[in-house]
């Protein structure tokens, strides 16, 4: 009786941390919405990795400063940008979050609208959460 007792009392201690790192994911990933529809480089920048990288739906794989740099200068502009249907799973210093975005906006003065299924990668390092990697396909049709 000892044993399920202690595994109760262990499993109890540990969800009041994973519900504060998923509360703390997810206001990342609005956080990171918001930024970008704002135009907000530099809010953007500083919740992901120096070496944070996405790719594609069709294999292309962006830096930071390849979507930062086209939104400094005005050729990337969102006038939304949401995240919805967040699934996140935590791993220690490691979590998966795969959600759903939608965005409208401006790339070059072409005017776009977008849904897309992501996938972020996030270690935990000095204490915070920094997105390292992501994925996007275009899911607009479905």
């Amino acid at each position: 009786m000892k044993l399920p007792l202690l595994l109760a009392v262990s499993v109890l201690a540990i969800l009041p941390a994973w519900a504060d790192d998923a509360q703390e994911l997810t206001r990342i990933e609005n956080a990171q919405a918001e930024a970008l529809a704002k135009g907000d480089g530099a809010a953007f920048r500083a919740l992901i990795a120096d070496d944070w990288k996405v790719v594609l739906g069709e294999g292309s794989v962006m830096t930071a400063d390849q979507i930062l740099n086209p939104l400094k200068e005005g050729k990337l502009k969102f006038s939304s940008f949401t995240v919805e249907d967040l699934d996140i799973r935590i791993y220690k210093d490691a979590a998966v979050v795969v959600g759903i975005d939608r965005t409208k906006g401006e790339w070059d003065s072409q005017e776009f609208t977008g849904k897309s299924r992501f996938t972020d990668v996030f270690i935990r390092t000095d204490g915070k959460w920094r997105c390292v990697s992501s994925h996007s396909t275009d899911i607009t049709n479905r």
